[in-house]
């Protein structure tokens, strides 16, 4: 009876091991010709990597700062209450695809783009990284911001 449960357990932590990563980032992103090449091409990694890439770049934005980035992520908006303005956002959900994981890249356009994205549609940005102390955190953004949607 013993070895039966011993069996029975390592089956079932083996078949949890066995799970596959389910992320909203394809595994087919679009390549992408720009003016520009992008110094870091993030839209090709899973979604748990590109998590790590990004915090990587908000715990240590002097790595960062200035370099051409390319990733993928859905459209956002918010609205700034201190002056009324809107910010176009790139939201990346967490490890599991089910939650905002609060990581929003505020994206920032020569020229508002005359067709916007619908909000939640995927999208691939790539812009020149650059941070600015917002009131309670550093906020992420992307200047000079080119945007692409893709399904």
């Amino acid at each position: 009876m013993r070895k039966f449960i011993i069996c029975a357990m390592s089956a079932i932590l083996l078949g949890g091991c066995a799970a596959r990563d389910k992320t909203p980032v394809p595994k087919e992103v679009p390549q992408i010709e720009s003016a520009i090449p992008a110094d870091m091409d993030l839209t090709f990694m899973s979604n748990t990597v590109l998590m790590s890439e990004v915090t990587n770049m908000r715990v240590h934005p002097e790595d960062y700062q200035d370099k051409v980035v390319r990733l993928a992520g859905t459209f956002g908006v918010q609205q700034d209450v201190s002056n009324k303005s809107v910010i176009y956002n790139c939201d990346i959900t967490d490890g599991t695809g089910c939650c905002p994981s609060g990581s929003s890249i505020q994206l920032f356009f020569e020229e508002e783009p005359e067709n916007l994205p619908t909000l939640g549609e995927n999208i691939i940005v790539q812009g020149v990284v650059n941070y600015d102390k917002g009131t309670y955190y550093m906020n992420m953004q992307l200047l000079h911001a080119e945007i692409w949607t893709y399904d």
